[in-house]
């Protein structure tokens, strides 16, 4: 099911997988071939590698989330554009060379000190993605590609490629006068419950549903993205989980209050700030950072 919606115009950019000191045009236009240095060359082959071909510092930390896996080379792939970026990953628009299919990659780089934690941090998501598998409504994970240039190990996730996100899309309608007509947004929340309702069903907590995370097909179909704070969930098994996570307008009052012990309703809140923003063109609840959540008068109100 998919929602009428106008193409959104983009700009195709020229960047390729690796920085331009990296590589050597082969022709004008976007698509170049990619040319590593030989000492790029020598540190990639230098990284020590398990039987399968995945890199040491990955798989000892990682194994299950890799199994029945193997790695994609960076050659596989010719980058265009940043299409975003985040605290912990830069997304990328690509081109898978032998299919001309485009692609997201989404580059996290682990951090030298803490290599083994941050590997365990993307080790989660990927386990998640792989259990959630195909849905119509939720991100496809479709390989990984590892490199580490300059003693920067870096993973690569690579997604399906998607037109807008719901935040360009609303903003686009009240930027012309407008906004999403009722249709429109009966059809992205339907999408969008199907899609947390498969993730719960399958013991997956979001925790970080907001409209920048929901991606949209030109043909409007919406997929729901990024997992990086997601986490797996027993209702039956509950176990004390942080409570800094969703976005500061998206998030529930239990934890912006410290909730330790939480399970579905925190995504849903979500959902229903989302419905109330889409249909009135402004966020539902604005609070504003000020370095705490909240006064401590407006702490002790809450907790009356």
């Amino acid at each position: 099911m998919g929602c009428i919606l106008g193409k959104l115009a983009t700009a195709p950019g020229s960047s390729l997988f690796f920085p331009a000191a990296a590589t050597t045009a082969a022709g004008g236009g976007d698509q170049q071939e990619v040319q590593l240095s030989a000492p790029q060359q020598e540190q990639i082959a230098a990284v020590k590698k398990d039987a399968s071909g995945w890199p040491l510092w990955l798989s000892d930390v990682a194994a299950d989330a890799l199994h029945g896996w193997t790695p994609r080379g960076a050659d596989a792939f010719q980058k265009l554009e940043k299409i975003g970026s985040g605290t912990y990953s830069n997304v990328y628009k690509a081109i898978e060379v032998e299919s001309g299919r485009v692609v997201a990659l989404k580059k996290v780089r682990v951090d030298g000190v803490g290599e083994a934690e941050s590997a365990r941090f993307m080790a989660r998501e990927i386990a998640l993605l792989r259990r959630l598998g195909n849905h119509p409504n939720v991100v496809h994970l479709d390989g990984l590609v590892t490199s580490r240039l300059n003693t920067a190990p870096s993973l690569y996730l690579v997604f399906e490629y998607m037109d807008h996100d719901l935040t360009g899309l609303t903003a686009a309608a009240s930027a012309s006068g407008s906004r999403l007509t009722l249709p429109q947004v009966k059809c992205y929340m339907k999408q969008l419950l199907s899609g947390i309702e498969h993730c719960h069903n399958n013991g997956v907590l979001h925790r970080d549903i907001k409209s920048s995370n929901l991606l949209v097909s030109s043909d409007g179909i919406l997929k729901i993205a990024d997992f990086g704070l997601a986490t797996s969930y027993d209702p039956n098994n509950t176990r004390p989980m942080t409570s800094q996570v969703i976005t500061l307008w998206y998030r529930p009052p239990e934890l912006l209050l410290g909730a330790t012990h939480y399970g579905v309703g925190v995504d849903l809140w979500s959902v229903g700030c989302i419905l109330a923003e889409t249909a009135s063109r402004r966020t539902y609840i604005p609070w504003k950072n000020r370095g705490t959540l909240f006064d401590p008068v407006e702490i002790s109100t809450l907790q009356k």
